[in-house]
């Protein structure tokens, strides 16, 4: 199955293009405003549960000017990056995606993961040898009776992303790194626009399905006679079977460093006076909290979203 979709708009009369990937400052100031007005952070969050719409995100960037990125390149190694494909080359910017930004930045956590992200996405050039467009191969879950089975989807999209798309990580040669932001327009052609993608949030674990062509769930994070829902065991087996593991902020947050209705991949865990603790890392890539304790989970958390790669 193939789709064509997300092509750029005409920009409105005096409209101009950004001039970079970088989000623009406008989004920065309104960012720093509304986190002045409604104390920790809370005016980032990202609408990790679909119930609640976020707090940022528009519903015109299907229709906002869209441009090519400077220097845009599909991969690149930064100064600190160990692979090409890093989680910090994951910025979520404006769009309310987080649920998509914190999947993708568990996907280039884990080997498996970064070879299925450069698999995913095949780059067109022209006869210049300018990059004009991207097929990204992504999969249709198909609930049958027994089991979910999965169509291979390619969609095509161009080289131009709105204002407000995820931000490109910079090399040091100026070059931009674009593959988040492909990933991004990807979803948002399959799922029918940027605005159903950041309109009213998402579940991790549906963005799961769609990038790896697997299984996932969601899993309410409770307690019943005291045995919770999701714990240490449960946690370390995933990670040692090399899981994608997302969890979910409500509302409101216990903590002052947890953003409300967020998604943060659990990149690790640590021991800390002989407790476990999980290690988190924001899409933002900025802002990480500090590490959480194992048995608060289901007091910090509603759900975790666990997927596989293989």
């Amino acid at each position: 199955m193939d789709i064509r979709g997300l092509q750029p708009r005409s920009p409105a009369p005096g409209a101009g293009h950004p001039a970079s990937g970088e989000a623009p400052n406008p989004v920065l100031s309104e960012r720093s405003e509304r986190a002045a007005a409604q104390a920790r952070l809370e005016a980032f969050a990202a609408g990790s549960e679909p119930e609640a719409p976020p707090s940022c995100g528009t519903d015109d960037d299907d229709a906002s000017p869209q441009s090519g990125v400077p220097g845009a390149v599909l991969f690149a190694r930064e100064p600190s990056d160990v692979h090409e494909v890093e989680p910090t080359d994951v910025k979520q910017g404006a769009i309310a995606d987080c649920y998509l930004m914190a999947t993708l930045c568990a996907l280039a956590g884990s080997p498996a993961g970064r070879d299925l992200i450069r698999r995913a996405i095949t780059e067109n050039k022209n006869a210049r040898g300018e990059t004009v467009s991207y097929t990204v191969t992504l999969h249709r879950p198909d609930a049958g009776w027994l089991r979910t089975t999965f169509t291979d989807v390619r969609v095509t999209v161009d080289a131009t992303f709105p204002s407000r798309h995820a931000i490109p990580a910079a090399a040091p040669d100026g070059r931009a790194e674009v593959w988040p932001l492909v990933l991004e327009k990807a979803y948002a052609a399959y799922v029918g626009s940027y605005r159903a993608i950041g309109g009213h949030g998402g579940l991790p674990a549906d963005a799961m399905r769609v990038l790896t062509g697997r299984e996932a769930s969601c899993i309410a994070l409770s307690r019943t006679l005291g045995i919770p829902s999701y714990g240490a065991t449960e946690l370390q087996r995933d990670l040692i079977a090399g899981k994608l593991i997302v969890l979910g902020t409500g509302a409101a947050t216990a903590r002052a460093d947890l953003v409300a209705k967020h998604a943060y991949w659990v990149s690790g865990t640590t021991v800390q006076n002989g407790k476990l603790y999980v290690t988190l890392h924001n899409p933002w890539n900025a802002l990480d909290p500090a590490p959480v304790p194992v048995e608060d989970l289901d007091r910090l958390f509603t759900a975790v979203h666990v997927g596989s790669v293989r």
